[in-house]
Formats: C-alpha cells, sequence, structure tokens
C-alpha cells in the first residue's frame, strides 16, 4: 500500500493526487489500500497476488461505488508492473504473465490504516489481481548453489521514492519449497509481525520500520537459473573513443546481462533479447584490455576480446557443459549500487547491513 497518505490528508485533493499515489475515479480523489502476497511455488515460479480496497479521503470505504470498482478493474497493467518490479529493475527483464483479469471478491479482506492512526483495520471486499511470475528469469535471484536460492523481493514503491513503502505483505510458499533463512534490508527495518506454518507477514506502520527488500533463502525444487539446453548466444565487441559497443544477438527469447571487464573495470546491463535480433548495448569506459561476456541464468554462455574500431565476435554455439558462474562480486556491486540509490533518494540514514534471524531460532523465540 502506497504509504504516503498521511501528506495527504493535508493537501488538497489535485495535489494529493500527485504526491500520495490516489488515482481518480468516479469524479472524486480516491485512496487505495493496498496488500501484496507473494506466493513461492515449487514449480521455480511466484504468484503475486494484490489486494485492493478505495477509500474517501475521509476514511470511508468506497467498496460499494459500482463506478469506482469498474475504474479499478482498468488497471490490471498497472499492477503486472508493481509484481515485476518486486523481482526485476524493469518490467521488460522478466517474464510476467497476468492469471485472468481482475476480481471483485465480497470474501477477500484487505488491512488498512486510512486515517493513519496507527493500527491496521481488516475491511472485507477487495479487487484480486494475480500476476505469474516465472523466477528463472528473476533479476533478484541468485543460485547459491546445492539447490539453494536467494530470492530478494524489492519494494516497488520505495525504489522509485524513499517515501512510500509496503505497508502490508504476506510471503508464503507450498508444502513442496524449503525457506532456509529469512533477512532483510536494512538491519533497522523491522522483522516479521507474524509468522505461522506456510508463511510470513509484514504490517509496516511507517517509513524507518519498512525493510527495502525482504530476502529469503530457499528451495525450490522446480527452479533453475541455467541456461536451457541448446541456446545459442552471437557476440561482438568493439570501442571507439571512451565508447565501448557490444552486440549480442540469440536463437531464444532470454533475459540476459551483457557485462565488460578487465583491469580497474567492471560494469554490467541487463537486455532483453529476442530471437534472431541483435541487441547493442554501449558503455562508457576508458579503461583498456577490456573483454565483454554475458550471462543468461547467472551462467556465462558468451565471451570476446573488446577490439579497437572493429568488432570481434564470438561464433553461434551452445554453452559448455560447465558454464562459468557469474562472479558473486558483480552480483555483491550490483545490489549495493541499487540500495545505495536508494539511499541517495532519501534514506541516507538507513545502511545496508541486511537484518535477519535464524529460521530455528525464530521459530522458538517469536
Amino acid at each position: 500500500m502506497n504509504s504516503r497518505r498521511g501528506a495527504a490528508l493535508l493537501l488538497t485533493a489535485v495535489l494529493a493526487l500527485s504526491l500520495a499515489g490516489l488515482r481518480p475515479a468516479s469524479g472524486q480523489p480516491i485512496w487505495i489500500g493496498l496488500n501484496f502476497e507473494v506466493h513461492l511455488r515449487a514449480d521455480g515460479t511466484a504468484v503475486v497476488i494484490i489486494r485492493e480496497h478505495p477509500f474517501a479521503l475521509n476514511g470511508t470505504s468506497l467498496f460499494g461505488d459500482q463506478e469506482v470498482l469498474l475504474g479499478m478493474l482498468q488497471e490490471a497493467e498497472v499492477n503486472r508492473v508493481y509484481a515485476a518490479l518486486m523481482f526485476a529493475s524493469s518490467p521488460e527483464h522478466i517474464e510476467t504473465e497476468l492469471l485472468g483479469p481482475p476480481e471483485i471478491s465480497q470474501n477477500e479482506t484487505v488491512l488498512a490504516d486510512p486515517l493513519n492512526r496507527g493500527r491496521m483495520v481488516e475491511y472485507r471486499g477487495a479487487v484480486v489481481t494475480r500476476v505469474l511470475v516465472n523466477l528463472s528469469t528473476a533479476e533478484y535471484v541468485r543460485d547459491l548453489g546445492d539447490g539453494r536460492y536467494e530470492i530478494r523481493i524489492v519494494d516497488p514503491f520505495t525504489a522509485r521514492d524513499p517515501r512510500s513503502w509496503i505497508d502490508v505483505l504476506k510471503i508464503s510458499w507450498d508444502e513442496g519449497v524449503e525457506v532456509l533463512n529469512v533477512g532483510w534490508v536494512p538491519s533497522s527495518a523491522s522483522g516479521p509481525t507474524e509468522q505461522g506454518d506456510g508463511y510470513l507477514l509484514w504490517l509496516n506502520y511507517n517509513e524507518p520500520s519498512a525493510p527495502d527488500a525482504y530476502i529469503l533463502t530457499a528451495r525450490l525444487p522446480g527452479l533453475t537459473v541455467a541456461p536451457p539446453p541448446g541456446l545459442s548466444v552471437r557476440l561482438e565487441a568493439s570501442r571507439v573513443g571512451d565508447v565501448v559497443e557490444v552486440r549480442v544477438s540469440s536463437d531464444q527469447v532470454k533475459y540476459a546481462v551483457v557485462r565488460i571487464v578487465g583491469p580497474g573495470e567492471d560494469q554490467a546491463r541487463g537486455v532483453s533479447l529476442d530471437a534472431g535480433e541483435w541487441r547493442t548495448v554501449r558503455f562508457y569506459t576508458d579503461a583498456r584490455d577490456l573483454r565483454a561476456e554475458v550471462y543468461v541464468g547467472g551462467r556465462k554462455v558468451a565471451e570476446a576480446p573488446v577490439s579497437e574500431g572493429s568488432p570481434t565476435g564470438l561464433g553461434g554455439g551452445s554453452p559448455s557443459a560447465t558454464p562459468s558462474p557469474l562472479p558473486a562480486l558483480l552480483l555483491v556491486l550490483g545490489i549495493l549500487t541499487f540500495l545505495a540509490g536508494l539511499s541517495l533518494g532519501g534514506r541516507g540514514r538507513r545502511e545496508e547491513e541486511e537484518g535477519q534471524f535464524g529460521w530455528q531460532v525464530a521459530w522458538e523465540t517469536w
């Protein structure tokens, strides 16, 4: 739920629409209570369930207003983007799918604090959107080896504006999913408010208590981030002056990470590849003796030296049987850079240290 509502109640309706994330419907400004649930499935996918309940600025429920509900039903694509941004820096970098159109449910409930009183109230009735996320394409999923994966669930509101955050987030999982550890960043944020058999629930009442990212170490039997069998990637890399141009082509539609590395230099960019088409990625650097690398599913599938003036390339072919893993340092630097950007955006007081609790200990002490 977008939590910039305190300021919204003090401003005019027009200003509230721009600053508080309120959405106009039925000719009046409204405030939307949002509850998120991320359900991890044993097959290596996740279902993001978004439950919404509309309110007037005075806190009155508008769930009975059919015109308001009709307007909310038109925003399924917006919610799909929210779901994608929980696992990737851009919706183009991850495979997502709407599981049918949004539904108006009289039985679902939403926790909300429309009057900003510091306590959640349960409201019956919700507009429900379900989005399927393919975790094997997720930018924020990392293979730790031994069947273990680190899954980062990023707050899509905080990532764009540190004054907003998810108020209610539930993380649940199938019986076949084994959750080994749970953490969050920054460490000063609060841990789960409630936990039960197969779920964790966060109620975030204010910005200091709300995590920027929720981090799970888990085993999902159906999840794999290795490149698919038979994947063929072509790569060309050249430079003119301080501009390095890398061209990549694949025989399959995939999300890839393009990296340039050398003495004193290590940069990476994400790119979506369309089958049979070339994509160009540009880097700016004065470093020399560089090579370009392409990673799919966390594995290196192609590399080539960066030539001066004209491209050098690696011909098509499948990845080797033992492809090189994406260096852990690159992943860590990417995560740190992302979270540092959040701090520069207004959370300078918060540090990157990860808060966590030992899973076995947590069940005994909470």
